[in-house]
C-alpha cells in the first residue's frame, strides 16, 4: 500500500474475494477475507456474486470500506438507486454488455437463418449515435 499512495496519479486498490462466484466458498468465507484485505488498507472490497442481495447486504454490512458489486445474473433486475440502498459504492458490469450483445446476435442470426427475416434490423443504432456515444463516454 505504500507503493500505492506514493504514486503520482490516484491510485485504488480493489481486493476481491472471487470464492462465492466460484463456488469455493460461501458469503460467510468471504466476509472474513475482505475484513482482512480492510485490515491492510485495501481501497476497495469486492465479493463477486455473493448469490442473493441479503448476502450483498451483509458484504456491505461487514465492513466500513466502499464496496463493488456486480450488475449480473441476481442483480440485474436492480437499479443504481437500489444498490445505493444497499450501501454499494461501485458498480461494475463484466462482460454483461458483451453477453447481451452476444444475445442479440444469436437471436438476430437465428431468425435470418431458419425464417428469413430480417426485421430485426429495423431498430439497430445509427452510426452516428454510436460514434456519438464513444466520443462522450471517452470525455469523461
Amino acid at each position: 500500500m505504500v507503493v500505492a499512495r506514493s504514486m503520482p496519479e490516484p491510485f485504488v486498490l480493489c481486493a476481491r474475494a472471487d470464492g462465492v462466484m466460484n463456488g469455493f466458498y460461501d458469503v460467510d468465507e468471504a466476509i472474513p477475507r475482505i475484513c482482512a484485505f480492510e485490515g491492510v488498507g485495501a481501497d476497495l472490497l469486492y465479493v463477486a456474486m455473493p448469490v442473493d442481495v441479503d448476502g450483498l447486504r451483509r458484504v456491505v454490512a461487514s465492513v466500513r470500506s466502499p464496496v463493488n458489486a456486480l450488475a449480473a445474473w441476481p442483480f440485474a433486475v436492480l437499479l443504481v438507486a437500489d444498490f445505493a440502498e444497499i450501501g454499494v459504492r461501485r458498480i461494475s458490469v463484466g462482460s454483461q454488455i458483451a453477453r447481451v450483445t452476444h444475445a442479440a446476435i444469436r437471436d438476430l442470426t437465428t431468425a435470418m437463418l431458419d425464417e428469413g427475416d430480417f426485421t430485426g434490423f429495423a431498430g439497430a443504432a445509427d452510426g452516428g449515435e454510436i460514434d456519438g456515444l464513444l466520443v462522450r463516454g471517452g470525455s469523461g
